[in-house]
């Protein structure tokens, strides 16, 4: 992408924006007067092995898959800034399969078992679509795999100035995962995938190994039947810190997502696995609130627009209706059964791939037996 290759007149209105103090950094210091948090218990657990509701929701789980009704968007857009400076997504992670290979692989095989291959679309950025690109041709050229970008807007100073590199170029960054609900229509990749009979997507980062296509989490969504679920878990592992990030908050008698909250009020963290039905995406234009979210680019400070993907939950229509309706589903955050092991340093690599190593062994037996080369 070249430098004039951005949406000027939204970057005009967000600098005039941020130059005006319409960006609060203290955000989450005032969480609490207006936003409840939400107790563990008030959220279903995804059902457990054995019950009932579990039953339920694999068969309908496995009953949308068996019709082509499932895939999955992978959130692909990252530099690798902590791991050597390469594309997140194609970083080594075990026996030198990238994270890239074993999500897609993760769905190749969720989807053979049920008799129909499970369309994976990567949102890319400028930074990683070239290298995601080729290695897909190299390694998955005939599997459903298809790529979307988001927009990418320049980055800038904390004075306000648009920044400039050390060529005097314009730096520009992706400009958040919420990105995706534009670029899903913009790009045409929402009407291919309706058009091919696809009804849910299931939407993850790259980053974690724990966010697969799960029949019973599909299912769940399923019978739930909002255009949107969200999954939760505990904030921190047993014995271990806190972690930072967006949780469920409630405002009246709704229960929707906050990015910014004081994380030792808030039991529950966002693990940024949704399912949408994808009709609802279709249906309604999702406009988002930017965020200026301080950054550094080539040893300075910097600030850059993005958007978070889970606040369409607090998004309401001209009648006051939910944008998107949402259900909550709170998933296991330890063993080889947790949906979130986020990977943003290399202790958190380690510990994701001590945890989940059975798991991983058998898509790396399943990629070598199908010859697709480690990196």
């Amino acid at each position: 992408m070249t430098s004039d290759q951005y949406d000027r007149r939204l970057f005009e209105r967000l600098l005039a924006d941020f130059r005006a103090g319409a960006f609060r950094s203290d955000a989450a210091s005032s969480d609490a007067a207006a936003y409840a948090p939400v107790p563990a218990e008030e959220i279903d657990e995804l059902p457990k092995p054995g019950s009932p509701d579990h039953q339920a929701c694999l068969q309908l789980g496995r009953e949308a898959l068996s019709r082509s009704q499932v895939a999955q968007v992978i959130l692909a857009g990252g530099a690798g800034t902590r791991f050597g400076g390469m594309v997140k997504g194609l970083v080594p992670v075990f026996k030198g399969y990238s994270f890239l290979d074993l999500k897609l692989e993760a769905a190749r095989a969720v989807g053979h078992s049920e008799g129909r291959a499970v369309t994976s679309a990567l949102m890319t950025s400028d930074l990683t679509e070239h290298p995601i690109a080729e290695h897909l041709r190299q390694r998955w050229a005939e599997e459903p795999v298809l790529c979307f970008r988001q927009q990418m807007l320049p980055r800038i100073t904390p004075a306000g100035e648009i920044y400039r590199d050390d060529q005097g170029s314009l730096s520009l960054a992706p400009s958040g995962h919420g990105d995706f609900y534009r670029a899903i229509r913009e790009t045409g990749l929402g009407e291919k995938l309706f058009a091919d009979g696809v009804r849910h997507l299931f939407f993850s980062n790259v980053d974690n190994l724990g966010a697969t296509v799960d029949p019973v989490a599909i299912g769940f969504h399923v019978f739930r039947g909002k255009a949107m679920t969200v999954e939760a878990t505990e904030r921190a592992l047993p014995g271990q810190a806190l972690d930072p990030g967006g949780a469920p908050v409630r405002i009246a008698d709704r229960i929707v997502l906050r990015e910014q909250v004081v994380a030792e009020q808030h039991p529950l963290i966002s693990t940024n696995n949704f399912t949408f039905t994808l009709e609802a995406l279709m249906r309604k234009r999702i406009v988002l609130p930017f965020r200026a979210v301080k950054k550094q680019a080539d040893g300075v400070d910097v600030f850059q627009f993005e958007t978070v993907s889970g606040e369409a939950t607090a998004l309401l229509d001209e009648k006051g209706e939910p944008v998107l309706p949402s259900a909550w589903v709170r998933v296991p955050r330890t063993g080889e059964s947790s949906r979130f092991y986020p990977v943003k340093i290399r202790a958190d690599l380690d510990r994701a791939v001590r945890n989940l190593e059975p798991r991983l062994e058998k898509l790396v037996a399943s990629l070598q037996a199908r010859a697709v080369p480690p990196a």
